[in-house]
């Protein structure tokens, strides 16, 4: 399901990213289950760049919310698309992640 988002997001444009894809990003990265948090990991990337710079600060610290959450497989999926594009919160110590 993650994936086929992420396909979605690559033609949807910057206001239909903030009206529609944000708030599903952030509802699924604040999920009760850990399955949501892991899964919303590769919903940042797709989206990163096409945002302006207030929204990508919200990206990030979303962001390193997972990457410090108490489920390992949260931080793992937080991991795995770390490298994907520069989506690395500058304000956050890398201390305070717990990968």
């Amino acid at each position: 399901a993650a994936e086929s988002i992420a396909k979605i997001a690559e033609v949807l444009s910057t206001p239909q990213i903030e009206e529609f894809y944000i708030p599903l990003l952030k509802q699924l990265s604040q999920g009760k289950w850990f399955t949501s948090r892991t899964s919303s990991a590769a919903l940042y990337p797709p989206v990163y760049s096409k945002v302006l710079w207030s929204i990508q600060e919200d990206l990030q610290k979303g962001f390193a919310t997972l990457g410090a959450d108490d489920t390992p497989m949260v931080r793992r999926a937080a991991a795995k698309w770390l490298g994907v594009c520069d989506i690395y919160p500058v304000s956050v110590p890398i201390e305070t992640l717990a990968f």
